[in-house]
């Protein structure tokens, strides 16, 4: 992106927060008081994050390890006390929905059903569980166990289904599994099916854009979530340590 363009986008995201939420609105994290307590709670819905994952696609920005099988119990363990302290916190409260992301949960299935289990006893679960999953790791067996689960929705991080594109952004799979993933999962009895895709990528055309779109919908998925890349400071395209040549495209492409 051009240094004009920079600044005029982020000008205009500054704008937009203002106008939302208003000028004292922090947009970062940072740890509350020792002494912060959650008001008490008739209904909410709840993100478990599972930070394990085999491919590091240098554009995540989000919280991730490499997948080591003696860290599953420590994470299991410490995501069991954190249902705990909620629930000591704020009371039984209604569960309308649960999303499970990563990372890639599928890595960590028995983890996950140990901590849903949890949840269903501390809390009134009343709403969907929707789980996140990548290609290579669609098989009968993992829908098997998030139906085990009662796991209902799934999402499904395809991206693009030309190689060539997910070789560009780093995704270790070729696009006829992400056919076959997405084939897999419509035909196993999930209640929704959403598949990620991505546009603005290096050499990447309007008209693929539209097969990718077209190409999710005629294999039967019934929800699609579509993003531009972003090169993210803190991920490693950002920092240009990986894959060099993929930048975010200028505002007029990304437009």
């Amino acid at each position: 992106m051009s240094k004009y363009g920079n600044l005029l986008s982020k000008n205009v995201t500054r704008s937009i927060r203002h106008c939302l939420v208003g000028p004292k609105q922090q947009w970062r994290f940072d740890p509350p008081p020792q002494d912060w307590a959650p008001p008490p709670l008739k209904q909410t819905s709840l993100y478990l994050h599972v930070p394990f994952c085999s491919n590091y696609c240098p554009y995540c920005p989000y919280t991730k390890v490499a997948y080591d099988e003696m860290l599953v119990e420590p994470y299991t363990q410490a995501a069991l006390t954190e249902v705990n302290w909620w629930a000591d916190k704020i009371g039984p409260a209604e569960i309308t929905s649960i999303y499970i992301g990563g990372g890639a949960p599928t890595l960590a299935l028995e983890s996950v059903t140990r901590i849903l289990a949890s949840i269903r006893k501390k809390f009134r679960l009343t709403g969907d569980i929707c789980i996140e999953t990548n290609p290579s790791d669609v098989d009968d067996a993992t829908m098997q166990k998030h139906h085990n689960a009662d796991v209902s929705l799934v999402s499904l991080g395809v991206q693009s289904f030309y190689s060539k594109n997910l070789k560009i952004i780093g995704r270790n799979y070729e696009s006829s599994v992400a056919e076959h993933a997405l084939t897999l999962l419509v035909n196993g009895g999930y209640a929704s099916v959403n598949v990620d895709l991505m546009f603005a990528l290096p050499g990447q055309t309007v008209g693929d854009v539209i097969k990718d779109l077209d190409k999710a919908a005629k294999l039967g998925a019934n929800q699609i979530t579509s993003y531009p890349l972003f090169t993210f400071p803190y991920t490693s395209i950002g920092k240009y340590l990986n894959l060099t040549s993929v930048q975010m495209p200028d505002l007029k492409t990304r437009w």
